[in-house]
């Protein structure tokens, strides 16, 4: 019989997205189509903290790669299930409250 070894391992645990992640982006394409992102918020799968600053800044690079083909963008904060920030054909509006 092998015995249990009483070591811990020092690696964090591996990131999942749709999990893990602080923040999702619902994306409504010109063309109809419409995409779920989920924000990567730490700098690499074994990375042990989370950085909301990180997953923000790719989101903004996505959103001004896709310019106008992107109609409708919505992020949302995953644990509260709350609108963040909203845009439109690639310029940011206010949220509105109803």
């Amino acid at each position: 019989m092998r015995k249990k070894s009483s070591k811990v391992s020092s690696k964090p645990k591996k990131q999942y997205f749709k999990k893990d992640s602080l923040y999702v982006m619902r994306v409504y394409f010109q063309d109809g189509g419409k995409r779920s992102f989920y924000s990567r918020d730490w700098k690499n799968e074994r990375s042990a903290t989370k950085n909301y600053h990180i997953g923000f800044s790719r989101y903004r690079k996505l959103i001004h790669n896709w310019g106008d083909k992107a109609r409708t963008i919505l992020i949302f904060h995953r644990p509260t299930d709350t609108l963040v920030a909203k845009y439109y054909k690639g310029a940011e509006v206010p949220i509105t409250k109803q």
